[in-house]
Formats: C-alpha cells, structure tokens, sequence
C-alpha cells in the first residue's frame, strides 16, 4: 500500500476561510472585557480571557502577501495578561479523512505585543460535540514583536482516529498593557495533508462561500452586518388565510444540521420580529418547520398581508 497522499487532498486546506475573506455576522465586533463565540469571522470562534480592557475584532486590509487581500485583527488593551484562542472545528464528515494521516499547519501572524502563540489540536469525544475533548498535539512558537508577518510552521503530525471531528486553537498570550492599544493580526491559516508545510492557497470565491454558508446564512449581503436596517435582501411572503406560516424559504446552501433561525425587522433591527403591511410595524414571529434545507416564518396571524424580513440561520458547530 502507498503510503503517499492522493494528489488531489496534498493542496486541500481543511480550514475554512483561512484567507479571512467572509464576515457574515459582523466585520467589526467590539466587547468590554471578554470576547466569547462566533460573532465575526465565518467558522471560527474567538475567545479572550480576562474580564478587564476593551476587545476589538475586524476585518483589515492587509496581508502577508498577494496571494490573499484580508487578515482578522484583534485590537486590545488589558491590566493582567490574558489570552486571544482563535479556533475552528473541523465537521466530522471532512475530518475522518485525516484519521491515519501525517498533516502539516501553518499560519501568518504580526504583532506589536505578542510573545507567543500556542497550536493546540483536540479531537471532539463524541461526533462533532466538544462538551468534552482530548488534546492531541500543544506546542508553543515565540514571536518577534516588530510588527511584521511572521509565519508559523508545523510538519509530520501523524493523526490517529478524529472521525469525531478535530478541533484545530492558534492561541496568542495578551500582555499587561494597561490603557495602551495593542494589535495582533492573523492570516492564510491552513491545515493540509502532507508532512510538509505547503503554501497557502486559496478556493475560489463562491466554493469557499458555499462551505461558510454549510454552517451560517443570512438575508443580508455578504458585508453587511446582521440587524443592519435596510429592505435589501429582505424575505417578502404573504400570510395565508388559513395558517399564519407563511411560505417556505429555502436555503441557498443546505446545512449541517437544523439550523437556528432569527428573523429581523428591516425597520428597527430587532430580532424574532419581521414587518407586517397593514402596519408598517413590528410583529412578533417563530419560525416553524425548520429542516436542513429551508423554513417557514409563522406571526400569529392569518391575514393575507404581505410580511418582510431578514433572517440568520446558525448550524455553527
């Protein structure tokens, strides 16, 4: 038996939208004190520690090269050190691929503050369910604080079994800085089979969209911020004399798993509410048959009314 990668997975990057290229939820989050889940970049989960300073994640203009346009940035100040986890969890169904493998990581990261970064891999105990996990590989790399892309390489990771799903951290350590404004960029992060360190490379536009949308959808276009008024986009049904469900939507990519959906009013942003046409206002709504694929909007009432809304449909991991 070849011991050799197929061909066609030595290039394939595991990490979704490692480029940083799509926002969904927001490109721009900010947070007294902790920063906590999936509220910015598409896929990953950012966290920090510590309940003191002020915590700025965005989407910036800069890159480690021209192969990419983007990076995420946190901005921070702290009075005790803490640390900035940036994580992804690979599905099941994408990871079981890996198990038996020797896989290579690396990541672009520039700081003005940072000393280190850590690369932690877990492997979920039960199939995509990290309540608990086992750590696999911890290893630290120290960083030059001279404001320059700097890339981390990891070689010959030999996986065993993560068809559970594998959890893949690049944590960063936040000084003691008190009131002074820090910043930590991160970029072209990739997981690929193979024990070398290949370069990075990108999907093109719609393929990795599509992948981020397995996993969160909204009405909105793609850069602008969920609970944004605005009509653009918006979902336009009519109650039906007999139910108040409304028409089903379907989704533009099918999903994981059930989603959890939130409508939004176009008028007033607020959430689990859509606008209904003899008013103009807000009505409260619940969405109703939920499957993998689309849903319905049900406000209640059986008026024949024309209703508008955004929605966000979460099958995050």
């Amino acid at each position: 038996m070849s011991l050799t990668p197929r061909a066609d997975r030595i290039s394939k990057n595991f990490i979704i939208n490692g480029a940083f290229d799509f926002w969904q939820r927001s490109t721009s989050f900010s947070e007294m004190n902790e920063i906590s889940g999936y509220n910015s970049a598409d896929r990953f989960q950012l966290e920090t520690t510590n309940t003191s300073g002020t915590r700025q994640v965005q989407r910036v203009l800069d890159s480690p090269n021209s192969k990419t346009k983007y990076s995420g940035e946190l901005l921070f100040d702290s009075t005790g050190t803490s640390t900035f986890k940036i994580a992804q969890r690979i599905e099941s169904v994408f990871a079981r691929s890996l198990s038996g493998e020797k896989i290579s990581i690396s990541g672009q990261f520039k700081t003005d503050e940072f000393t280190s970064v850590r690369v932690i891999l877990n492997v979920a105990d039960a199939e995509n369910d990290y309540v608990s996990s086992t750590e696999i590989y911890n290893q630290v790399f120290t960083l030059s604080n001279d404001s320059s892309w700097h890339k981390i390489e990891i070689e010959n990771i030999l996986l065993s079994n993560v068809s559970n799903g594998l959890e893949v951290i690049f944590q960063a350590e936040l000084p003691n800085e008190g009131a002074n404004n820090h910043s930590f960029r991160f970029s072209q992060l990739k997981l690929a089979v193979g024990e070398k360190v290949q370069d990075f490379n990108t999907r093109d536009y719609d393929e990795e969209l599509q992948l981020c949308q397995r996993y969160f959808e909204k009405s909105y276009d793609i850069d602008v911020n969920v609970r944004t008024i605005s009509d653009a986009g918006t979902i336009a049904d009519i109650n039906p004399p007999s139910s108040g469900d409304g028409l089903s939507h379907r989704f533009r990519v099918s999903k994981r798993d059930i989603p959890m959906i939130t409508s939004y009013s176009p008028r007033t942003g607020n959430p689990n509410v859509l606008v209904q046409s003899n008013t103009g206002g807000d009505v409260g709504c619940t969405p109703v048959n939920i499957n993998t694929n689309g849903f319905q909007n049900n406000s209640g009432t059986t008026d024949s009314f024309q209703r508008i809304y955004h929605f966000t449909a979460d099958a995050e991991i």
